[in-house]
């Protein structure tokens, strides 16, 4: 019996015991809602692994996911003029602040509404949850956000809904 053959099975034990989650760390919130206002403006959101985005979105907002009170920012990544309004791409990222985190890549239409300014667009907004650390590890799930901006005063309103899960399963 060669070295490798006496350890190799000792070494996956040793991984195996080593990862980070199992079946029993998976969960799901499901029936997730959230309603409330906030700003938008310039800001930049770091991800754990250090890609960095900055621009224009969501300033950092309370907002509660089951359990996990944190903050929620986006920022757009990119927007183009569709038939209808605006398409836009986002980034959304959560933070609890005990190291619970979950990020998004989205997609978003703006749509005008009946304001007079023409600077009140509807948002209809479908987050891909693509990634967590902490508790939100192996994140997926996805939220939706129905809501509006008002460009006059850079104000947003959000109605949150979906679901996140976590965990390996």
């Amino acid at each position: 019996m060669t070295l490798f053959q006496f350890f190799s099975p000792l070494l996956i034990a040793l991984i195996s015991s080593l990862g980070p989650c199992n079946k029993s760390d998976f969960f799901c919130i499901e029936n997730l809602s959230f309603a409330g206002k906030t700003k938008s403006g310039e800001h930049s959101i770091v991800l754990p692994d250090g890609q960095t985005f900055t621009g224009t979105g969501a300033l950092p907002f309370a907002v509660k996911i089951g359990k996990y009170q944190g903050m929620m920012s986006s920022i757009v990544t990119n927007q183009v003029p569709g038939n209808e309004g605006l398409n836009v791409e986002l980034v959304h990222f959560f933070d609890d602040g005990d190291g619970h985190t979950f990020w998004t890549s989205d997609k978003a239409k703006m749509t005008p509404t009946s304001d007079p300014s023409g600077a009140v667009m509807n948002v209809d907004d479908t987050m891909t949850v693509i990634g967590g650390t902490g508790d939100f590890q192996c994140a997926s799930g996805t939220i939706k956000n129905i809501g509006t901006i008002d460009f006059n005063n850079l104000t947003l309103q959000i109605q949150l809904t979906g679901s996140v899960c976590a965990g390996c399963d």
